[in-house]
């Protein structure tokens, strides 16, 4: 039997995180409870922060979310924005590191305020088997792989491990990205997160934003954590001698030659059974989505998302392997959990 390999978009974590369609109205929420989040903050500068105080940390980062927000309102969507500049040479990937620096903010904190998509906790109950440890272990015959920049999976994850710190997760499960995949002597993957994720690297060390599962509250370590890396991250004065963030576009890394895809390739070789939940297929993600799933022997399709969606996914993955049978791609029109195959 083969392997089943999952891949995830933005519809997997739409009981939690926006799509697209609803980040501009998100972006709008999230920027009035900054402002709500900006008086509770101590005076005095941010520990290890180049003498940057509360204030001005704020101020900088509703500035940025004023940007984005504005980026959102006049292009078609924000990657696509992304790629225009990345497209524009060196003067415009720098607004690109500085847009992604945003948008991991965006993200980690929507994700603080919105809280877990419990689909993910009943998805790796089906997915998970003992493990010779206190914590359980993925399938063996299952890889995951996320356009997602969430943590759904590591907080998902840590319903069944109780961690901390989401990064030992990340360590002990073989969760990378394509960037961090690049640096690691191991190259091996059980969760690949192919945009990044909403993280930095500190040391050769991943960590989510928020690094320890939330509570109720950002607490102050955790809003030093998360103001410290965008200062370090968006302000290029202050870049190289901080973390590095961990989103990066799949399409940046189609220029790069060292960018591991033929490990990738390898790694997933003998999955047969896709199942993919909640994404679209975009034509933006076509080269990497045909690198990726190109030469895959694959028997069985499922595509996953909701009501009539499914069919226009369904055409949208003929694009990328248009050599699949039509009877071997399953619409599957239910997203009240996600989809487990016959053969787990």
């Amino acid at each position: 039997m083969g392997k089943v390999l999952y891949l995830l978009g933005a519809g997997a974590s739409a009981n939690a995180l926006p799509v697209i369609g609803q980040i501009g109205e998100r972006i709008s929420i999230q920027r009035e409870w900054l402002l709500g989040q900006r008086g509770t903050m101590p005076p005095g500068p941010i520990p290890n922060c180049f003498d940057i105080g509360y204030d001005d940390a704020f101020s900088r980062l509703q500035s940025a979310m004023d940007q984005l927000h504005a980026v959102h309102k006049d292009h078609d969507t924000i990657d696509t924005y992304a790629k225009k500049l990345y497209l524009s040479g060196s003067s415009g990937r720098e607004k690109v590191q500085q847009l992604k620096a945003a948008l991991t903010l965006f993200f980690a904190i929507e994700q603080f305020r919105c809280g877990f998509d419990r689909r993910y906790e009943g998805f790796l109950a089906s997915i998970m088997k003992p493990g010779t440890g206190s914590w359980p272990q993925l399938h063996d015959d299952v890889i995951i792989l996320t356009w997602n920049y969430d943590q759904q999976l590591l907080l998902g994850l840590n319903r069944f491990c109780q961690t901390d710190h989401l990064n030992q997760l990340m360590r002990d499960y073989k969760v990378k990205s394509l960037l961090t995949l690049n640096q690691d002597s191991r190259r091996d993957f059980k969760i690949l997160h192919l945009n990044g994720i909403a993280g930095y690297n500190w040391q050769r060390e991943d960590y989510p934003l928020f690094d320890s599962p939330q509570g109720t509250e950002i607490t102050g370590h955790a809003w030093n954590n998360m103001l410290r890396s965008f200062i370090h991250t968006y302000h290029r004065e202050y870049r190289s001698r901080g973390p590095r963030m961990l989103l990066d576009y799949s399409w940046e890394a189609m220029d790069d030659s060292e960018t591991p895809w033929q490990q990738v390739q390898e790694s997933i070789a003998d999955c047969s059974v896709l199942v993919s939940i909640g994404y679209s297929f975009h034509h933006f993600n076509r080269p990497a989505d045909k690198k990726v799933l190109g030469h895959l022997p694959l028997e069985r399709v499922y595509v996953q998302s909701k009501g009539e969606s499914a069919h226009d996914m369904v055409d949208a993955f003929r694009h990328v392997r248009p050599d699949v049978p039509m009877t071997a791609v399953h619409a599957i029109t239910k997203a009240e959990s996600f989809y487990v195959p016959p053969d787990l």
